[in-house]
């Protein structure tokens, strides 16, 4: 038996791509003609709203078997976190293979099958770092839930609010499993004929995806109290399930500086 282990971890830095303007800039070019537009504070949107995303991948590997005979068995896992202050994702997953051929070569089978668990929050998305006054400030404590509301109606808003108070995340299972019969028909019709090649394969395969899906807005959310809403949940669910079943036959002889082949 082979074992084999392998790792890796990143790290992402958000990038700034475009130049904002800074509070000092905002109040020279903005504020100057419309002083209510300065709330008196210094906040870098971008900053308050990113982070320094880190990956780190495991990879498990046991192998083994002779060239008739073998199995591959495979186990990973994925633990990632974006640069947005919300979005991460988490996934488990495995795949195992087994392959067989007979003494004589006239079948082979092989199978395969593999689970998969992905858990993720959503990101929350960056178009509100444009938009956003920098003279807003992030939290006030004279608020519900310790953030500063933006009004209804004002252009942009609280990102650092939206990723931790809001909850949206996503759970999906994968099983997918595959199984295929060959069988090499040339020693049992033609064993004269070591030239030609007939062999017919039969493949089943099966794919099933189950998602869940979670969202949850808080009373205390400036969303819901601009609205004059309550608090807002959501739950979804969905099921896929694909099945293909194939049967190929193929066939090849030479006769001279001829060729043949079909499928």
């Amino acid at each position: 038996m082979h074992t084999q282990y392998s790792g890796s971890f990143t790290v992402n830095l958000p990038k700034r791509e475009l130049s904002l303007l800074t509070p000092a800039q905002y109040r020279a070019y903005r504020c100057a003609f419309n002083p209510l537009a300065d709330f008196g504070y210094n906040t870098d949107w971008f900053k308050e709203s990113t982070r320094t995303g880190m990956t780190h991948m495991h990879t498990l590997t046991l192998s083994g078997g002779t060239g008739k005979s073998n199995y591959r068995i495979t186990a990973d896992y994925r633990n990632a976190t974006g640069v947005d202050l919300r979005s991460d994702r988490k996934e488990y997953g495995a795949r195992a293979s087994a392959n067989h051929t007979t003494k004589s070569g006239l079948f082979s089978f092989s199978g395969n099958i593999a689970p998969r668990i992905i858990r993720k929050n959503n990101s929350v998305g960056f178009g509100a770092i444009l938009q956003n006054n920098p003279t807003y400030p992030v939290y006030d404590d004279n608020s519900p839930n310790g953030y500063y509301h933006f009004a209804a109606g004002v252009v942009g808003s609280n990102l650092v609010e939206t990723a931790t108070q809001i909850i949206d995340n996503e759970q999906v299972r994968v099983l997918e499993m595959s199984g295929s019969i060959k069988a090499n028909l040339l020693p049992l019709l033609a064993p004269s004929h070591p030239d030609y090649e007939l062999t017919s394969l039969l493949t089943v395969s099966d794919h099933i995806a189950d998602k869940y899906g979670n969202y949850y807005e808080p009373s205390t959310y400036s969303g819901q109290i601009n609205q004059g809403q309550t608090g807002y949940a959501e739950k979804t669910s969905s099921t896929s399930q694909l099945v293909n079943l194939e049967w190929v036959n193929n066939f090849s002889m030479s006769l001279g500086e001829h060729h043949l082949r079909a499928m």
